[in-house]
């Protein structure tokens, strides 16, 4: 009987230990904030299209250093249209150190076709006179497509994930 009641101890002190560990986990997994940084745009060619550069840069707000394990962040329309997946994984987990921001650059390729799909389905000012020769206009001058996309995946963190929604100017 006694041995019964010593592995119900035991037993509760192991639960006990993982479940304040996980709390733990989970509380530190609470001070990660995602934001995106700069994006650059440039021209490759007519038949390649546009290479976005995106930065992403991951926010760790507490004293834990965290691993991220996968990140997944493709580019959408306003309308949710698909025009520019995640190239590839990350190749190797990513260490965020503690208190620190962390940028990762991610390369994407928009063709000819993605970018009419961005350009009509992206809020662009139609009342402001922006038509598709006013847009490549803006371009040729500063750079900027002037469209608005969303920035849609996840980020999985010791094992915790976090979402990801987030608008980008292109």
């Amino acid at each position: 009987m006694k041995k019964i009641w010593y592995f119900i101890i035991g037993f509760s002190v192991i639960a006990i230990a993982i479940g304040l560990w996980l709390g733990k986990k989970v509380s530190a997994a609470k001070k990660i904030d995602f934001a995106l940084g700069d994006t650059d745009v440039k021209f490759i060619s007519f038949s390649e299209g546009f290479e976005i550069t995106a930065q992403f840069i991951l926010k760790n707000f507490s004293e834990s250093k965290f691993v991220v394990n996968q990140l997944k962040a493709d580019i959408y329309t306003y309308n949710d249209y698909l025009i520019a997946p995640q190239p590839a994984p990350l190749s190797a987990p990513l260490e965020i150190a503690p208190s620190s921001n962390t940028p990762v650059n991610l390369t994407y390729t928009l063709n000819v076709a993605s970018v009419l799909q961005l350009v009509l389905n992206s809020g662009i000012e139609k009342d402001k006179g922006d038509n598709i020769f006013t847009i490549a206009q803006r371009f040729l001058e500063t750079g900027v497509i002037g469209a608005k996309a969303k920035v849609i995946g996840f980020v999985e963190v010791d094992g915790l994930t976090i979402k990801l929604n987030e608008t980008i100017d292109i």
